[in-house]
């Protein structure tokens, strides 16, 4: 009976596999309260017995959590990478997209989604392309990609509910 063995190049493998599985399922579970929290806003009124603006609140603040954290992140990636960070483009860039989130709070629902979805495409967009991108993990740029038009799309239909 033969035993295979696991080199240390093989185990470190399996690690970073199991750790990419991981991060991208939490990636995309991050997107369930988007779809939850939308869909039901489309059920009718006499089942949601006044508990709209309840919904509402709840993905408007869960909305605004998410481009804060992604703003974040990105100012984060341009202070690892000053080189390609001219002159703190990315750092102003994150700063200003977290400051816009919060006028969100101020505006009519309809008006807060729609804007919070244009910062959610604004972000990615200057992730792909911007002066701080620094050529992200190729699962990861898949999934913020995609991930980041299903947000979008759920909060225009929200906007539109």
């Amino acid at each position: 009976m033969t035993r295979h063995y696991q080199t240390k190049e093989e185990r470190q493998q399996q690690r970073k596999d199991e750790h990419q599985l991981i991060s991208e399922r939490l990636a995309y579970a991050g997107a369930i309260p988007f779809i939850v929290l939308a869909g039901l806003l489309y059920l009718p009124a006499d089942i949601l017995s006044g508990n709209q603006d309840q919904l509402i609140s709840a993905l408007m603040t869960y909305s605004l959590i998410v481009v804060n954290f992604l703003a974040g992140s990105l100012w984060g990636r341009a202070i690892d990478n000053m080189q390609r960070n001219h002159r703190g483009n990315g750092q102003m860039f994150a700063v200003l997209i977290s400051l816009l989130s919060w006028v969100t709070i101020m505006l009519p629902p309809h008006l807060g989604f729609v804007m919070l979805a244009c910062l959610l495409v604004s972000l990615r967009l200057h992730e792909m392309f911007g002066l701080s991108s620094d050529s992200p993990i190729k699962w990861y740029s898949r999934a913020r990609s995609r991930l980041t038009v299903v947000a979008s799309v759920v909060l225009c239909l929200a906007a539109a509910s």
